[in-house]
């Protein structure tokens, strides 16, 4: 498996479909873009002070699987032939913890939006604090923040821009060697077929659906029916 190209080749296929704060000065104070610009690049600094090979590793992993998954929703209707994924921004990643956005078009009725929080775990502490996360989000009767969200627009050439979007968010674990042997398959130019067909796309629905039932009822037992409704 050839682990650094694949990172190489994910990091630039989610960084083109990136979206970047820098294009919603129409909706956001000028100011507070160039905040968040510059927290991201704080953090990002951080990041690279303090992280463990381990966590690199992971973070790699990450990148690498949200490519994937990034493409074959699209592409092999993962999630079924009307939802798409949309990459939120680096602000957006750090700060509110959304690594990918699922748009599932209704077709005549209004668009539904899932945030997915995506982990690579070599332990289940990580998941557990994402979890922890929305938990404390439907106890305050919160949805997870997009605070820079754009989509296209059919009635403009312009995309859409939406700030401090709400939406509902699910965590997404899967291991290590689940996610380089995915990574192995999306390499070899002649396993095309067999991503389309991979396995994994059944547990990611699954993983989904199987959270979305057990928050809603969570939001319905905390007495917040909006937050379940969502």
């Amino acid at each position: 498996f050839p682990f650094e190209e694949a990172y190489v080749r994910a990091n630039k296929t989610l960084k083109e479909q990136e979206i970047r704060p820098e294009e919603f000065y129409d909706v956001i104070n000028p100011d507070e873009i160039e905040s968040d610009v510059a927290y991201v690049k704080r953090m990002e600094r951080e990041y690279v002070k303090r992280e463990t090979p381990e966590e690199v590793e992971a973070h790699k992993l990450s990148d690498i699987f949200e490519a994937v998954m990034h493409q074959e929703i699209e592409l092999s209707d993962w999630l079924g032939p009307d939802t798409e994924t949309i990459r939120p921004s680096r602000f957006d990643d750090i700060k509110n913890g959304v690594d990918s956005i699922i748009r599932i078009r209704k077709g005549g009725g209004e668009d539904t939006r899932l945030a997915l929080g995506i982990d690579v775990t070599f332990s289940q502490y990580s998941m557990a604090k994402k979890m922890r996360r929305i938990l404390r989000e439907i106890d305050s009767g919160e949805l997870a923040e997009v605070k820079y969200y754009s989509e296209e627009d059919e009635d403009s050439e312009k995309p859409r821009h939406i700030p401090h979007l709400r939406i509902p968010r699910v965590a997404v674990g899967f291991n290590a060697p689940l996610v380089k042997e995915l990574g192995s398959v999306w390499m070899d130019k002649t396993r095309k077929k067999d991503l389309a067909r991979h396995p994994v796309q059944h547990l990611l629905a699954d993983e989904i659906m199987m959270q979305l039932v057990v928050l809603g009822d969570y939001a319905e037992q905390k007495g917040k029916p909006s937050i379940a409704a969502a």
